[in-house]
């Protein structure tokens, strides 16, 4: 069992779909993100020590491998159960504060706006990537949710530390 004490999920401004926010209310849930990052990652990190994981690619690899659960709704959609959904989210800013600390800035945040059909649009996005297309972004809260929703249903984990060092080819 996952030893969550003091581990509390990040409270967004305003509640609802981001991609359907108004443009104001997606900004202050991007702002709000962004503010929180040194908070969320100091919260994995005393996960991670608290249930004896690294706090690395590797460690979170296990600690998601290890604890991956779901839920399903009235519907029958399969999502994350909220705790690990919000280690997820930590786990992905940390491997995106990676990415931009291995980028000596080449790497930025940006709140995404371009087309309304992306995933991606009003969302926290890095930007800057020199060795993929020009209009490349990347928000990995996506790939990493769906990497352990694979785990859920008995596939292996992805390694973290190799898909970091994969995303790392594109600085």
């Amino acid at each position: 069992m996952l030893d969550i004490d003091g581990y509390v999920p990040l409270k967004a401004p305003v509640s609802g779909i981001v991609h359907d926010l108004s443009r104001s209310d997606a900004r202050a849930v991007y702002q709000n993100v962004l503010d929180s990052i040194p908070d969320r990652l100091s919260l994995l990190r005393s996960l991670c020590e608290r249930n004896g994981y690294r706090n690395d690619p590797g460690g979170w690899t296990k600690l998601l491998a290890d604890h991956v659960e779901t839920e399903v709704d009235e519907d029958g959609r399969v999502s994350l159960h909220p705790v690990i959904k919000t280690v997820v989210l930590d786990i992905s800013l940390a491997m995106s504060q990676r990415l931009i600390d291995r980028s000596n800035g080449q790497l930025t945040w940006k709140f995404y706006t371009g087309s309304k059909r992306s995933l991606d649009f009003q969302r926290s996005v890095l930007v800057g990537f020199s060795k993929a297309a020009k209009s490349y972004q990347l928000h990995l809260f996506r790939p990493l949710t769906n990497m352990a929703l694979t785990a859920a249903n008995g596939e292996p984990m992805r390694d973290l530390s190799q898909y970091l060092e994969m995303l790392a080819e594109d600085i």
